[in-house]
């Protein structure tokens, strides 16, 4: 591969090299930084791998010792003794600069990455087999990968280093008398379940139980509480029908005027009204009803956070009809559902927000929901922080539906499990806790 001066700097890697043969546990400063791919010339990568080979099994990693190293890996030695020698003679040794060369290092690296990645690109945007649209998102999903992996590269830390941010964070939500939790809107489920950035929250239901309904309440609740911003990934409804709920939710319209567009009240007339200018400018609540896969969605995650700077929460439903899985056989759906779920874990913590997962339960599973009752579930209870299931306990023949309907908290990993009871008020699809007395 043919690759462009802009994106190597021989000077520097060479400099790095000779900082680190020259200056004792200088290794320490550069490893959550560099990796052995990041230098361009092989001779580099070879001498970078032998002096971390030594560091990790408590050797000193000077010339000498590194010389050694390699033999020790089958290098033919004889091209390195008068290279390393060469690099100690002619590039500045320096500690003081050292994380600043190994930054330059890493950086050029990136760039060659992403230039490869846009050659491969245009590749396979000229094979017409080949879905373009889908090729992009891949193409995106990966630099934004890239360039995620090159800027959070920290490694462990010690409590000392992170225990000052950490306190004072607590400290204002002292003073301030506030919760860093996600305040879903229904009194009961915030003072027993605490949602935080970072957490993979999943809201399992059968068919018609009512997980849309009350996930969409919660975004709702979100960005009526914060101003904030809401992605709301539908590929099961369309977004008019979202929209539908929306305004029968909000407005008190009940859901089959709202469809219908008959039997409109002027009451009615005027809850619309009052909805619309309430939201038509001030509602950052987006609706994307494509059936999107996983790097699709962070492309749009990514415009999202690029115009508005921050995400309150994202809801995706559901887990087992994201874009992308074509496995037929049970094993092999189950696998690629626990590798979405573990993306969108990754999403929480990228774009530092719960991320919300609505999740089937099987058809055939009897009585109170498990955790064992999500359809290809092997992953997603390992993965996910908190698993909710939504129950509607039988009533006897000859007795109308309940409107009251149990949320089991099946899991909360820092948190106790139980059961939150919920009205659901089914002519405006929507969920509250206004418990009848």
């Amino acid at each position: 591969m043919n690759i462009s001066e802009d994106f190597y700097n021989i000077d520097l890697e060479r400099a790095v090299l000779a900082s680190l043969m020259t200056i004792e546990d200088s290794l320490l400063d550069v490893t959550n930084i560099l990796k052995e791919s990041d230098f361009v010339a092989v001779k580099h990568q070879n001498i970078y791998g032998a002096i971390c080979s030594l560091a990790r099994a408590g050797e000193p990693y000077d010339v000498v010792m590194v010389l050694d190293q390699l033999k020790a890996l089958n290098v033919n030695t004889e091209e390195y003794n008068g290279y390393l020698r060469e690099i100690l003679a002619t590039s500045p040794a320096t500690k003081f600069n050292l994380v600043s060369y190994a930054k330059r290092v890493r950086d050029s690296s990136a760039l060659r990455q992403a230039d490869q990645l846009l050659l491969e690109s245009r590749e396979l945007l000229h094979n017409k087999d080949s879905n373009y649209l889908d090729n992009i998102n891949n193409v995106i999903d990966s630099l934004t990968r890239l360039a995620t992996e090159k800027t959070t590269m920290k490694g462990a830390e010690t409590v000392g280093e992170l225990i000052t941010d950490f306190a004072e964070s607590v400290v204002l939500n002292a003073v301030n008398e506030t919760k860093p939790f996600l305040k879903t809107g229904f009194t009961e489920i915030d003072n027993k379940v605490n949602i935080q950035a970072g957490e993979l929250v999943v809201i399992a239901g059968r068919p018609a139980q009512g997980k849309t309904a009350l996930g969409q309440v919660i975004l709702q609740n979100v960005v009526d509480n914060t101003q904030g911003v809401a992605v709301f990934f539908s590929m099961e409804m369309a977004k008019t029908q979202v929209l539908q709920r929306f305004m029968s939710s909000k407005a008190n319209i009940i859901l089959p005027k709202v469809t219908s567009g008959q039997g409109f009240k002027e009451d009615d007339f005027n809850n619309l009204v009052k909805l619309e200018e309430k939201y038509k400018d001030n509602c950052n609540l987006y609706i994307d009803d494509r059936k999107l896969t996983t790097a699709q969605m962070r492309t749009e995650l990514n415009k999202i956070r690029k115009k508005h700077g921050k995400i309150e929460v994202v809801l995706v439903d559901y887990l087992q009809i994201v874009g992308g899985i074509s496995a037929t056989n049970a094993s092999e759906r189950s696998t690629v559902i626990a590798d979405i779920a573990t993306t969108l874990k990754d999403f929480s913590k990228e774009y530092n927000c719960p991320v919300i997962a609505l999740a089937q339960l099987n058809r055939d599973a009897i009585g109170r929901p498990q955790m064992s009752h999500i359809a290809e579930s092997a992953g997603i209870e390992r993965i996910a922080d908190h698993i909710w299931a939504i129950y509607r306990p039988p009533q006897p023949d000859d007795m109308p539906p309940s409107d009251i309907v149990e949320l089991e908290v099946l899991k909360q990993r820092q948190g106790a499990i139980g059961t939150i009871p919920l009205r659901f008020e089914g002519i405006y699809t929507r969920f509250t806790d206004n418990l009848p007395t």
